[in-house]
């Protein structure tokens, strides 16, 4: 176990130094390349007065990561080689991670988003490990206080920031939120923006049986091929109230709540940034997943 745990330390800070270094040679790269740039890319590129402000406000997070370290050294103290400690610093590595790609997202031409993409998901899959972290500090309150407080300010100040950058684009509600991909293939759409949210799909398991392989917002698995024909049909005549009930008296034991995308109360689909879906914890282990709706509406997805 201590290998493990040694182990994945060493990956996170090499991954870590991959992407400082891309950062730092690429801020010279830029300073340089400045000076010969011709005057037609002018409109494809940020101002420089732009560039300048953005890059103070990005500048500014590092006080932020700098506390949310001196929690993390805190917890590693205190907890050493266990897992505490491993949460503690993936929280603080995805987040130093989150912050390299944007700012390399602020020196990209616009149009390319593919480093404020790679940063949103590097900041919420730190964001996992800060509440995983966090909730294993009971009895360290001021501790647990100081770490979430740290975490909290760097996910804000690190998304505002992506979003000046890259505005997330206009979101068109779908025309239909049940496609038909193929006889063997349902798709449910994010009736805010479209998304694909759930797919029930299907296929083979690892040992050649058939089943239906079901992917939602916040888990998958493999349902019983004999339910194929009932949720097939029910998809087919846009009755996601009875798809939802069946998956879910069937399956609850099994810790899936129908169909997580879906919202009983609306009566329609969201994704998982509409859902507002996020994760709790119990003394560091998974407890639920909870989902609340635009409207208001929660209510577990996954137990």
């Amino acid at each position: 176990m201590k290998y493990i745990v040694a182990t994945s330390i060493i990956v996170l800070g090499l991954v870590y130094l991959f992407f400082w270094m891309i950062s730092f040679f690429r801020r010279i790269f830029v300073r340089f390349k400045k000076k010969d740039e011709p005057a037609s890319l002018a409109g494809a590129v940020i101002t420089d007065s732009a560039q300048n402000a953005s890059t103070d406000a990005i500048w500014a997070i590092r006080d932020s990561i700098s506390r949310l370290e001196e929690a993390k050294n805190k917890v590693v103290a205190l907890f050493g080689s266990e897992f505490p400690s491993v949460d503690a610093k993936e929280a603080y590595f995805g987040t130093v991670t989150a912050w390299e790609l944007l700012e390399a997202a602020s020196g990209e031409r616009k149009g390319n988003t593919e480093n404020s993409r790679r940063a949103r998901w590097a900041l919420e899959t730190a964001k996992s490990r800060a509440l995983q972290c966090a909730s294993a500090l009971k009895g360290y309150e001021n501790l647990q206080i100081e770490l979430s407080n740290a975490f909290d300010a760097c996910y804000r100040e690190i998304s505002a920031a992506l979003d000046a950058i890259a505005p997330r684009q206009e979101e068109k509600p779908p025309n239909e939120i049940i496609v038909k991909k193929s006889a063997d293939e349902y798709q449910l759409l994010c009736s805010v923006c479209g998304a694909v949210s759930w797919i029930l799909k299907k296929g083979k398991s690892d040992d050649g049986k058939d089943w239906i392989q079901y992917k939602g917002i916040s888990s998958g698995m493999g349902l019983n091929a004999e339910d194929s024909p009932v949720l097939f049909d029910l998809l087919a005549q846009g009755n996601l109230a009875d798809v939802h009930r069946h998956i879910y008296n069937k399956y609850v034991s099994s810790d899936v709540m129908g169909i997580d995308a879906y919202c009983p109360e609306c009566k329609t689909i969201y994704c998982a940034r509409h859902y507002n879906v996020y994760e709790t914890y119990d003394e560091g282990f998974y407890d639920e997943t909870i989902g609340t709706c635009p409207k208001g509406h929660r209510r577990k997805l996954n137990d």
